[in-house]
């Protein structure tokens, strides 16, 4: 079998990656455009769109891309004392 048959019938039961549009934006939208969408950019951030989240705000990038543990926003929904959204002002995200 060829490298590239091999590596086609292992991503065959591979699971797919998160979409964008399909499994991120809408959870942005939901719990995060209230403060940091078109109407206000708390910490002067948009979670609205791909584009903007790349940006980041006047502290740098909140994403970088492929990697997680690097992506302050990863940080900011998960970890405690600074977790997101703050407490009063919306769920937080579930694992």
């Amino acid at each position: 079998m060829t490298p590239a048959l091999l590596l086609a019938a292992l991503s065959v039961g591979a699971p797919p990656g998160p979409d964008y549009v399909r499994d991120i934006k809408p959870l942005l939208m939901k719990k995060c455009a209230t403060c940091h969408g078109a109407v206000r950019q708390k910490a002067g951030l948009r979670l609205d769109a791909a584009a903007l989240i790349l940006k980041g705000n006047k502290r740098g990038p909140v994403v970088v891309p492929g990697k997680p543990d690097e992506s302050k926003l990863i940080e900011m929904v998960a970890d405690e004392p600074a977790r997101m959204p703050p407490k009063g002002e919306g769920e937080h995200l579930s694992a």
